[in-house]
């Protein structure tokens, strides 16, 4: 990835946690709503991530790694929200308390809607690798090495430690278990 395209990316960010009308913009401010720190998370998550991958190319990547690396333990401290691993563009936050494991890769078009974790499951080093347009509900947690297909729902609550391979499906339950397979026979 090149700066050029990550500021496109954190562009497309910007305009998904914008504002529409001048009623909910103002309104946002007076109840000091956390949607722009979800936004601000985001973008210095992927800066940080950013300056990790080329952090041996030179001092100015190691200083602004640094520099990125602090403001985000900051930023998570404050509100609650880890996401160090890698992810895809339109990343969608609902609530707090949500845990991104550093060697996850979460794809593109992911909603977290809160108190979720996607992390190894302490045998190993290995995080889940989750694809596009997946929504993971309230308080799911996700660990180990495994991946998750693209289009699945997750449902609140759920533990998903084995692989959901089958697209456009929906799991729930402790361990999560496929419930739905979307409209397919």
């Amino acid at each position: 990835m090149k700066y050029k395209e990550l500021k496109q990316i954190i562009r497309i960010d910007k305009s998904l946690y914008k504002e529409k009308s001048l009623f909910n913009r103002i309104y946002r401010r007076f109840t000091l709503s956390n949607k722009n720190d979800f936004l601000n998370i985001i973008i210095v998550s992927r800066k940080y991530n950013f300056y990790k991958k080329y952090f041996e190319s030179s001092i100015i990547y190691k200083i602004l790694f640094l520099r990125y690396s602090r403001k985000l333990n900051k930023l998570s401290k404050k509100n609650n929200i880890e996401i160090y691993g890698n992810f895809g563009k339109n990343l969608k936050i609902y609530h707090r308390n949500i845990v991104i494991n550093n060697n996850a890769k979460v794809g593109n078009n992911v909603i977290f809607h809160g108190n979720n974790c996607v992390g190894n499951n302490g045998k190993n080093n290995k995080a889940p690798k989750i694809g596009n347009n997946v929504e993971i509900g309230y308080g799911a947690t996700i660990i180990g090495d495994i991946s998750i297909a693209d289009n699945v729902k997750i449902g609140a609550n759920s533990l998903v430690n084995k692989s959901i391979l089958t697209e456009g499906v929906t799991a729930c339950g402790i361990p999560a278990r496929v419930v739905s397979n979307g409209g397919k026979m």
